[in-house]
Parts: C-alpha cells; sequence; structure tokens
C-alpha cells in the first residue's frame, strides 16, 4: 500500500468516523429527548394526574425539538472548538499542552542534539520540512509521538525516558514510526478522533455540571428532583456514547500502529531499532504510561499506549515485537528489564557515515521499492523463509526510475543520503539555519544573485525593507553561499523551516514579500527561485495558519483541473527542454498519460509563476488517488528527453511539496 493509497484509507477511516459519529449523535439526542420527555412526562402526571397519551406526546413536540437543536449544538460546537483548537496551534501546541520542551536548532546537550539529527536525517531523506521537536521532560516512561494537522505545522516530542534509555538505532526506529503517521494522515485522524470524542463527552460534562449546582443550590428537594434526573440521565448517556466512541477510536488507530511499525522497518532497514525501543517499552516498570496527561484522552497519539484493555489504541506490544521481530521470546523480557535497571545506555557518539553504516543490522528486512502493505508482507517472509536481500545488491532510487511510488515511501538509501548531506553541510551554516536570530538571513542569502549589478540591487532593498545591518549580515554570509553546491541549497532551507517559525508572523510576513521581492528584482524567475519560494511560503503558511487546512475542501475530479494540468505540463516541458523539439513531445507525453488523447494544445503561459501558482492551488485539491496520476505524469514529462537535470528534480519536488505528496530526494544526480 503505497503513500496515495495510505491517504485515501485514512479518508476512507475519517468517513466512517463521520458516520459512526453521527450515528452516535442520533443515538444520543433520541436518548436525552426521551429523558426529557420521561421526566416532563412523570412531573406532569405528579400535578395534574393526567395520564400520559399520544395527545400529551404531539403537544409536546416542540420541547423534543427545542431538546435536539440544544443537544446538537452543544456536541457540534464542542467538536468544533477541540478540533480548531488543536489545529490552530499547530504540533507544538499540543506537545507543549503535553509538558513538552522544544529542543533547539542550537542545542548542545548531546542526547538532545543527537535526537535533532535523527528527526533532520529523516526529515530531509522524506522530502517534508523538519518537524518541531520536544522533550516530555516529566514523563519517565518511554514514548513518543506526531502532533498536527498538516506536515507543515507538525511537531514531534519523545518522553525524557526515551531519550534517555533508547541507542540512537532505537530513537531512530521511534522517529522514523512516527514519521509514518506524518506521511499518511494519522495526525489528522487522531484530531478529528479527539475532536469527535470531546463531543460526545461535553453531553457528560452538562450532566455532571447540572448535578453539582443543584447539590450546592438552596433549591428543594422537590423544585430540584427533575432536574437532579436529568443531570444524571445526561451523565450516563454521555458516559455510555464515551464508551463506544473511544471503542471506535481503538478499532480505527490498532491497524495504523502496525503499518507505523512497518514503515520504521522499511525506513531505517534496521528491524532492531524499533524492536529494541518496543522491548524495553514492554520490560519497563511503566509500559509507556505517561503521568502528566490524561493518557485515555491522548493514547491514540502514542508510540506505545500504557492501557492493555478493550480500549487500547494499540496492539499488544508482544505481537507488535513479534512481528518485527520474528524470533523475539517473551522470555528476552526480563534480561533487558535487569540491563535497564543497572546502568542506561552510553551515549553514542555521531560516527562518521562509513563507520554508522558498516554497524547497521546486515540485512534488508524491507526492499527499497516496496511499500507499507508490502512491508509487512516482506517481514513475515523473512521469518517463514529466511530470505534476505544484501544492501549491494538492492537498487537505489534514481531520477530515471523514481515514480509516484516512492512519495512518502523513503528508504534506508534515502537516510543514508541525508546523513551524508547534512554531513557535508558547512558547519557555520548549519548554525546559521538553527538560530532564530540568522535563520532568515540565510534565508534570503540564497536568493542574493551572482549578477553584481543585481545583487546589489537586492542588497539594498533587504536594507530598506529590513535594516541596514542585516544587509551587510548577508553580504558577509555571501562567500560562504557562493561555495555551496547546488545539492545542498534546499536542504539548508528544511532545516531552516521549523526555526524561522519561532519567529513573530508579523516578521516572517515581511520576509514573505521580501523573498517574493527579491526574486522578481530582476525581471526574471529561475527554477531554484521558484522552488525555494514555494517550499518556504508552504511551510510557513501552514505552521502560521494551520487551521485553514482543517476548513480545506478536496475531492476534485482530473477533468475538473484539466486545464490546470495543462499549464502544469506546459511549465514542465518549457523549463525542463533546451531544445524546443522536445517541447512538444514531452509536454504531449506527460498530459496524454492522464487524458488518454484528450490533449489541451500547448502553449506556455506568459506569467508562467503566477500561472503555476494558481493551478497547484486547484491540483491540490484533487482526490488523493488522482494526485499519483498527476505525478507520474509530470516524471514521464520530465524523462522524455532522457536527461534529467537538478534543476527538473528540484521543480518536480517543489511541485509535489505544494500538493502535500512529500517527494524522497534522488540518489543521484
Amino acid at each position: 500500500m503505497n503513500f496515495f493509497e495510505q491517504q485515501d484509507r485514512a479518508q476512507k477511516h475519517t468517513k466512517l468516523l463521520i458516520a459512526l459519529f453521527v450515528l452516535a449523535v442520533v443515538c444520543i439526542i433520541i436518548a436525552v429527548d426521551l429523558l426529557i420527555l420521561a421526566v416532563f412526562g412523570y412531573s406532569n402526571s405528579q400535578m395534574t394526574d393526567e395520564p400520559v397519551g399520544p395527545d400529551w406526546l404531539k403537544d409536546q413536540m416542540g420541547l423534543i425539538i427545542t431538546s435536539s437543536v440544544i443537544v446538537l449544538a452543544v456536541i457540534v460546537c464542542a467538536m468544533l472548538y477541540k478540533v480548531t483548537t488543536l489545529a490552530s496551534g499547530g504540533g507544538g501546541a499540543v506537545a507543549r499542552a503535553m509538558g513538552g520542551t522544544l529542543v533547539p536548532g542550537d542545542v548542545t546537550t548531546p542526547k538532545r542534539k543527537q535526537l535533532r539529527n535523527v528527526v533532520e536525517e529523516i526529515a530531509i531523506a522524506s522530502g517534508v520540512s523538519v518537524p518541531e521537536i520536544y522533550v516530555l521532560e516529566k514523563e519517565s516512561g518511554i514514548n513518543a509521538f506526531a502532533a498536527g494537522y498538516t506536515p507543515g505545522d507538525a511537531a514531534v516530542a519523545v518522553s525524557r525516558g526515551a531519550l534517555e534509555t533508547l541507542t540512537r538505532a532505537e530513537l531512530q526506529g521511534v522517529i522514523a514510526h512516527e514519521f509514518s503517521h506524518i506521511f499518511n494522515g494519522d495526525m489528522r485522524l487522531n484530531i478529528r478522533l479527539m475532536g469527535a470524542l470531546f463531543g460526545i463527552f461535553m453531553i457528560a460534562l452538562v450532566g455532571r455540571q447540572i448535578i453539582s449546582s443543584i447539590r450546592y443550590s438552596r433549591s428543594s428537594r422537590k423544585d430540584g428532583g427533575g432536574i437532579v434526573m436529568v443531570g444524571v440521565g445526561l451523565l450516563v448517556i454521555g458516559s455510555i456514547g464515551l464508551f463506544f466512541g473511544r471503542l471506535i477510536q481503538s478499532a480505527v488507530s490498532r491497524q495504523r500502529e502496525y503499518l507505523a511499525d512497518a514503515s520504521a522497518v522499511q525506513f531505517t532497514r534496521e528491524p532492531e531499532g524499533i524492536g529494541g525501543a518496543l522491548k524495553k517499552i514492554a520490560a519497563h516498570s511503566q509500559h509507556g504510561t505517561l503521568e502528566a496527561v490524561d493518557a485515555q484522552e491522548v493514547s491514540h497519539m502514542l508510540f506505545a499506549s500504557g492501557l492493555n484493555s478493550m480500549f487500547s489504541t494499540h496492539p499488544p506490544i508482544i505481537e507488535r515485537i513479534k512481528k518485527v521481530l520474528p524470533a523475539f521470546q517473551p522470555s528476552e523480557l526480563k534480561l533487558i528489564a535487569q540491563q535497564m535497571q543497572s546502568s542506561p545506555p552510553p551515549l553514542e557518539s555521531e560516527p562518521p557515515k562509513k563507520e554508522r553504516k558498516e554497524s547497521r543490522f546486515p540485512t534488508d528486512i524491507i526492499f527499497g521499492q516496496q511499500n507499507l502493505a508490502a512491508g509487512m508482507a516482506a517481514v513475515a517472509q523473512v521469518a517463514d523463509t529466511g530470505q534476505q536481500q544484501t544492501a549491494e545488491s538492492r537498487p537505489s532510487p534514481s531520477h530515471a526510475d523514481i515514480d509516484s511510488d516512492h512519495v512518502g515511501t523513503l528508504t534506508w538509501d534515502h537516510v543514508d543520503y541525508a546523513e551524508e548531506l547534512i554531513s557535508s553541510l558547512p558547519e557555520a551554516l548549519v548554525s546559521q539555519a538553527h538560530s532564530v536570530h540568522q535563520a532568515v538571513n540565510l534565508v534570503l542569502a540564497l536568493l542574493i544573485d551572482q549578477d553584481r549589478s543585481t545583487r546589489d540591487k537586492q542588497l539594498q532593498l533587504v536594507g530598506s525593507t529590513m535594516t541596514p545591518y542585516r544587509a551587510t549580515q548577508i553580504t558577509e554570509l555571501m562567500p560562504q553561499i557562493d561555495s555551496l553546491k547546488p545539492l545542498q541549497r534546499l536542504p539548508l532551507i528544511e532545516i531552516a523551516c521549523p526555526t524561522l517559525k519561532r519567529r513573530p508572523a508579523r516578521e516572517l510576513q515581511v520576509t514573505l514579500g521580501l523573498i517574493a521581492r527579491l526574486i522578481r528584482i530582476d525581471g526574471k524567475v529561475t527554477v531554484f527561485e521558484f522552488a525555494l519560494s514555494k517550499l518556504i511560503t508552504a511551510y510557513l503558511n501552514e505552521s502560521m495558519y494551520p487551521a485553514r487546512s482543517a476548513r480545506r475542501q478536496s475531492g476534485l475530479s482530473l477533468y475538473q483541473v484539466n486545464k490546470d494540468i495543462a499549464v502544469l505540463m506546459a511549465v514542465i516541458a518549457g523549463l525542463g527542454h533546451s531544445d524546443v523539439e522536445d517541447i512538444l513531445p514531452a509536454y504531449h507525453q506527460g498530459f496524454s498519460d492522464i487524458y488518454a488523447n484528450n490533449v489541451i494544445p500547448y502553449q506556455f503561459p506568459e506569467y508562467w509563476v503566477k500561472s503555476l501558482e494558481e493551478a497547484l492551488d486547484r491540483i491540490d485539491r484533487l482526490d488523493v488517488m488522482y494526485k499519483a496520476t498527476v505525478i507520474d505524469g509530470m516524471l514521464k514529462c520530465v524523462r522524455h528527453d532522457h536527461n534529467i537535470s537538478l534543476e527538473e528534480v528540484e521543480l518536480i519536488r517543489a511541485i509535489c511539496a505544494s500538493i502535500h505528496c512529500p517527494m524522497p530526494p534522488s540518489i543521484t544526480v
């Protein structure tokens, strides 16, 4: 099951969740209406001695409608409030609410620096910007979670116990598991689950509040008896609704955990990593339980759940271990527990790439080209047949063979490549990317032109828009920027993005406006400038306004965006082929791959940047399964001349990021 099938499955789960939620709300409304009728009917018979019959029920229709509207309004408003609150603050707000402490880019504490290195490696390998990183300081258990509504506002958090207990390989397995949730739409599903449960639980809270208010009021028992009955009834109805809501939550979440475990093995090529983390959780006295938060409410977000009941959102941890490590025996846990109690693991230094690679698990459990569902099958195959594939025999993804199946599905090659790429970046520039005060300078410096006259105009614009001192700082950066290899530029932006998020929103808006003006100052826009602008604009807008994504409508068909696809293919063909004779065939090849013979005539847009941005905004609203078709069409257009340049790769990755389809970097150029 690839990225698009996972996204489609997450959307179907969401639709199922909505259907079950609607059914639960209807049942709750009916139950509350019956409760109100019972209380009023009892009061009526006590006061008038008249029997409750059809005529009386007919007279109460206004009461029933009013009751139904009030209950529906309470549930829906509570749900929308919860979802909006969680989405508007982004993943970082969720992490902070759970006691998380931000791990800054310039952190020097060894364990936290190691955590940041692992997260950055997997983020760059997967084609998404680096998420915010948090540590749950008060949690000694071993756990982690990913939160947010989109990859742009995502945050990854690990408990202090995980940071202190896990080895680097185990930590990498846990982080890879959480990145799977980011790719596959699980974060958004988690927020909707929390909103639905909160809406149902609000009925119980109202009942509890009614009982509490009557208890401390001076009303007589006779006057307050009916109200108490309503309060008790609402508490019971809300609690029963919450019971079934948690069952729904558990059923939706369990299978997602198996898939995320398989992804972690696929991403890291090291089943002992995530398997070792799961074994330590099983052997730990707290079994991953969090102490400072309501574990029941957030359990579906966590790497491991300390709950072991019908409400558990995770499969039994022994089963998860055996899926990853078929030879595992539960008797091993006693020895692991003793080792954990005797001494924490020593801090592992960050060895050179070659040494680290040689120390890895020597065989591949998951092939680089396989998807998540195939990943689980491969784990089972290894257990049954012992068939394995070595790293040397596994093909590396390249521009020539990459397709839509690679979206959201990185391999060990990508992680290894990201490690090497990060280690090759100049330390001074990485420090700039990690600095809250200097990251803006780095981003702007990457846009400063090589041409002297254009460079002078750009620096003057920076000085007038911001400050002359900032222009001076950027000038001092230019020798290091000029020495960068083309492949190193966008990864620096991906590393800098979470740091930029910490700047005031007003300053970020000024920065985005300045980026657009710097790009257009010479009257032309290069592919790199467009790619940088799209990546950083998409990331910062999502992080500043995550609630907008919650309201974004999708589900368009291919024929509703055929003109936008024509613009997309025209830009890719026109910019990617220097030989005029190749442009038209490349355009037709890409467009016909999507629409068969219904090809719109080629026309390169006069203002290609504006036209492409408008087209991508509509293409982003396509039904997710159609996006795979569009990406395959783009790649066929690019491959037409059998010569794929770095500019084309950057353009494709920027386009994929704009339509929320993270494309891992190609290994070769």
